[in-house]
C-alpha cells in the first residue's frame, strides 16, 4: 500500500507542475521561453526527452480554437487532503498534430503504403518517429498507417528531434 501511495504522489506531482521542466514547446509560436533539453543516463543508456508542453491555446487538429482547458486539481493537499490529486481530460491526439499558425500543411514527408510496407519488408525496424503531424504523408493518412501497425511496428509522431 505504501509504495501505491508513493507512486500516486509521484504522478500527481508531475502532473501538477505549471511550467513543464523538461518538456519543448509544442508550437513554433511558443519559443519565447524554450525550456532546457534534459538527457539522462540510465544503466548504460541515453534517455532523450521529446515530448512537448501543453498549453491551453496549443493547436488541435483540424480546428483553429486551442485544445482549452485539460488540468484541474481535484483534491489538494491544502485542503486536508493526503496528496493532490489532478484530473486531464485531453482528446486523445492532443499533441500528435502540430501546426504553423493554426493551419494544417499537408506538404510535409511521410509515408505511402507503399513506402510503409517496404520497410515493413526490408528491415527489422521496430519504431518509426517523426518531428512532424504524422509518419504516413497526409494523401495515404489510413493505408500507411495499417501496414505499420499490422506487423507491430510502433509509431510515434511529433518529436522534438531539434
Amino acid at each position: 500500500m505504501a509504495g501505491t501511495i508513493v507512486l500516486v504522489v509521484v504522478v500527481v506531482v508531475v502532473v501538477v507542475t505549471p511550467t513543464p521542466l523538461r518538456a519543448a514547446p509544442s508550437h513554433p509560436a511558443f519559443a519565447d521561453d524554450p525550456a532546457p533539453l534534459r538527457r539522462e543516463e540510465y544503466e548504460g543508456g541515453r534517455i532523450v526527452d521529446i515530448s512537448h508542453a501543453y498549453r491551453p491555446d496549443m493547436p488541435e487538429w483540424e480546428s483553429a480554437r486551442g485544445i482549452g482547458r485539460f488540468l484541474w486539481l481535484r483534491r489538494a493537499m491544502a485542503n486536508g487532503s493526503l496528496a493532490n490529486f489532478s484530473e486531464l481530460k485531453l482528446p486523445t491526439h492532443t499533441g500528435t498534430h502540430l501546426m504553423w499558425k493554426k493551419e494544417c500543411d499537408t506538404s510535409y514527408v511521410g509515408f505511402m503504403k507503399d513506402g510503409a510496407q517496404w520497410l515493413v519488408d526490408n528491415t527489422d525496424i521496430k519504431l518509426v518517429g517523426m518531428d512532424y503531424l504524422s509518419v504516413a504523408a497526409y494523401d495515404d493518412l489510413a493505408a500507411s498507417h495499417l501496414v505499420f501497425l499490422k506487423s507491430r511496428l510502433l509509431l510515434v509522431s511529433s518529436n522534438v528531434l531539434e
